[in-house]
């Protein structure tokens, strides 16, 4: 039985994935085995599950309805092994993630290590994107996530807000004096992400102003922008956790702290079809604790 839950799980990822090859690049096993498990399934049930050329591949019909039915029965496989895995004393597995490049730099390696203080035997899997990637398709568990949430596919649980500060470098500001109004920000060499023609901000009172931008310097990193601030380049509109420990060691001014950019949310993000396996849901517990009031409690706004 569980050899052939193995190679329904094969042939779940060839579906998925479009092809062979790339099932045997995601499930990181070797090509040939791939193509072994879809042979001995189609030898178990006696009839063609997929149609292949050099340029197309498709399933059959019985591939089609063998898909269906094989998705239940390894969802039910999964919740089985997570309930039973309940009764073990040591939890062990993979978790995979993904996070944006800046948050994700700056959040996991202590959320990680805390995390295998507990649970030694739970390995990790980290792709650092800013894309968002496809959850299901790339075999992912839980994301991180700097957005607003709009796929009904995801679960997700906010962990916290990003709030944009203003900061600059104290030889920057001896050359270019800051003055008292929130307008001298449009005369002044800024750093802007690419996108970037004006700068929304608001107070604590929940005003609002549009500030034309003059950028000296574009980029599509956080950690470009603040690298660039900390050379005295210009003024950096930056997220509040990748400001921090310059603004603790005087390396950064925070400009006009009245005024911030508008806040995101920080998600943390899994798909809502699975069912997580044991080591999957004990990390997303111990990281809405960890920034309800744990180790990342300090992290993000709340």
């Amino acid at each position: 039985m569980k050899e052939q839950a193995d190679l329904l799980y094969t042939f779940q990822a060839i579906a998925r994935c479009g092809g062979v090859t790339q099932a045997a690049q995601q499930l990181g096993i070797a090509k040939s085995t791939v193509s072994g498990h879809l042979s001995k399934l189609e030898q178990i049930y006696d009839v063609k599950l997929v149609q292949r050329s050099s340029r197309q591949f498709q399933l059959t019909a019985a591939g089609g309805k063998l898909l269906e039915h094989s998705l239940e029965l390894v969802q039910l496989l999964t919740r089985t092994r997570t309930c039973m895995a309940e009764f073990t004393k040591q939890i062990s597995g993979v978790v995979r993630i993904t996070a944006p490049l800046a948050s994700g730099n700056m959040i996991l390696p202590e959320l990680l290590h805390q995390f295998r203080r507990i649970h030694p035997a739970v390995t990790f899997e980290l792709t650092m994107s800013n894309e968002q990637l496809d959850l299901l398709k790339n075999n992912i568990d839980v994301a991180f996530r700097a957005t607003a949430l709009n796929d009904s596919s995801l679960i997700g649980r906010r962990l916290g807000w990003i709030r944009g500060v203003m900061v600059a470098s104290p030889e920057f500001l001896r050359q270019n004096p800051l003055g008292e109004e929130l307008q001298r920000l449009s005369e002044l060499p800024v750093i802007a992400y690419r996108s970037d023609e004006h700068w929304r901000l608001v107070n604590a009172q929940g005003h609002e102003r549009e500030i034309n931008i003059r950028p000296i310097v574009r980029v599509n990193g956080l950690e470009s922008a603040r690298q660039l601030a900390l050379k005295g380049v210009g003024v950096a509109l930056t997220p509040d956790y990748i400001a921090a420990p310059a603004l603790q060691s005087s390396e950064l001014i925070h400009l006009f702290s009245d005024w911030r950019g508008r806040a995101t949310p920080y998600h943390l993000v899994y798909p809502s079809r699975l069912t997580p396996s044991i080591a999957v849901k004990r990390f997303i517990d111990f990281t809405l604790e960890a920034f309800e009031s744990g180790c990342m409690k300090d992290v993000l706004a709340r």
